[in-house]
C-alpha cells in the first residue's frame, strides 16, 4: 500500500501510497524499519483516502503532505509532530474531524485552506504561530478555539470563512493579523474581556484600547448606516469589507483611510470625507458599486491606487475644487 526512502539509523519515510487506498493505519514499523516522516506530498491527491491515523514515532510530516485528498475525512496525528507544514491538508473538502496532537507549535501557511466541509476546530494550547491564510476558503468553519496564549493571526488567516459568525480574542493577543477576517460575511460578533490590554468593543465594533482606530466592523451586522465615533483617528486596512452598509459618517480629526478599508461595500451610496483626512489608502473604496458622488477635501495629499477603483456608478469624484479621475 505505501512507498517509502530509506533514512539513516533503520529509519524510513514514507513517499506515496497507491491511489485506491480508502483507509490507512500507518504501523511503528515497515519491513523491519522504523517510520519516522511522511514526505512532501505523500498522499496528495489520493482521492479515494478516507481516514489516515499514524503512529507517535512519526515525528515530521512534509509539505502538502495530504493535498487534494478530496474523500478524506478523518485524520489522527502523531503526538510526537510539533509542526503542520505549508499546505499539508490543503482542498481537503470532505475533512471533518481532525485529531491534533498536543505538541504542535506552528501550523504552516494555508494548512487547512479550501477544508470546506471543516465545521469547527479547537486548536491545542501549545501552538503559538500560525502561517498565512491558514484557514482561507474553510466557508463551513463556525467555530474555532484558539489558544488562550495566542498573541497574534496570521494574514488572510480566515479570508471567506462565511459560516464564521463569532469569534473571541484572548487577552493575550496585540495583533489580529493583516485582514485576517477578510471576507467573513456573516461575522457578527466579537467578543473580548472589558479588561483586555489592547481592544475595546463598542456595540461590536472593534476598536484599539485608547479607541483612536477603528480595527473592525463586523461584516455581519445587520445596520446600514454607522457613525464612526468621535476620536478615531485612523481606519484600519479592510476594516468595513463587504459591510452592508449605504451611508458612513466620518469624524472631524480623522487622518487616515486604510487600504481596502470599504472594499466591495456594495451597498454603500454616499460618504463625506472630512477635512482632517490626509491619506487614502490602495483599493479603499474599490468595488463599491452603489457610490454615486465623492468630494474630496484639500486635506488628502495621498490617494493610494485604485482607491475608487471599479465604482461604476460613481460619476462625480471632486478634488481640490476640480473633477478628478480615479
Amino acid at each position: 500500500t505505501l512507498t517509502y526512502t530509506i533514512l539513516k539509523n533503520m529509519q524510513v519515510s514514507v513517499t506515496g501510497c497507491i491511489t485506491t487506498a480508502t483507509n490507512i493505519s500507518i504501523m511503528p514499523k515497515i519491513d523491519g524499519y522504523t517510520v519516522v516522516s511522511i514526505g512532501d506530498q505523500a498522499f496528495a491527491g489520493c482521492s479515494a483516502l478516507q481516514s489516515v491515523t499514524m503512529p507517535n514515532g512519526i515525528t515530521e510530516i512534509g509539505d502538502g503532505a495530504f493535498q487534494s485528498c478530496t474523500s478524506l475525512q478523518s485524520v489522527t496525528l502523531s503526538n510526537s509532530i510539533t509542526e503542520i507544514p505549508d499546505g499539508a491538508f490543503l482542498s481537503c473538502s470532505a475533512l471533518t474531524d481532525i485529531q491534533l496532537g498536543d505538541q504542535i507549535t506552528k501550523i504552516g501557511r494555508m494548512a487547512f485552506a479550501y477544508c470546506t466541509s471543516l465545521t469547527d476546530m479547537e486548536i491545542p494550547d501549545s501552538v503559538t504561530e500560525f502561517g498565512e491564510q491558514t484557514f482561507m476558503g474553510c466557508s463551513s468553519l463556525e467555530s474555532i478555539t484558539l489558544p488562550e496564549t495566542l498573541e497574534t493571526l496570521s494574514a488572510y488567516m480566515f479570508q471567506n470563512c462565511s459560516a464564521l459568525e463569532s469569534f473571541s480574542i484572548p487577552d493575550t493577543m496585540t495583533d489580529l493579523g493583516y485582514l485576517a477576517f477578510v471576507g467573513c460575511r456573516n461575522l457578527k460578533t466579537i467578543d473580548i474581556s472589558a479588561n483586555h490590554p489592547t481592544y475595546q468593543l463598542q456595540d461590536d465594533v472593534l476598536y484599539s484600547k485608547d479607541g483612536t482606530e477603528l480595527f473592525l466592523y463586523p461584516a455581519g451586522k445587520t445596520g446600514t448606516s454607522f457613525t464612526v465615533p468621535d476620536g478615531v483617528k485612523t481606519i484600519s486596512d479592510g476594516a468595513f469589507f463587504a459591510a452592508p452598509l449605504q451611508s458612513v459618517t466620518l469624524p472631524e480629526g480623522l487622518e487616515w483611510i486604510g487600504s481596502g478599508a470599504f472594499d466591495y461595500c456594495t451597498s454603500l451610496t454616499n460618504i463625506t470625507i472630512p477635512e482632517s483626512v490626509t491619506a487614502i489608502g490602495d483599493w479603499a473604496f474599490r468595488q463599491c458599486s452603489n457610490l454615486t458622488s465623492v468630494t474630496l477635501p484639500n486635506s488628502v495629499a495621498s490617494i493610494g491606487e485604485n482607491a475608487f477603483g471599479y465604482c461604476s456608478q460613481l460619476t462625480d469624484l471632486y478634488y481640490n475644487g476640480t473633477e478628478a479621475e480615479w
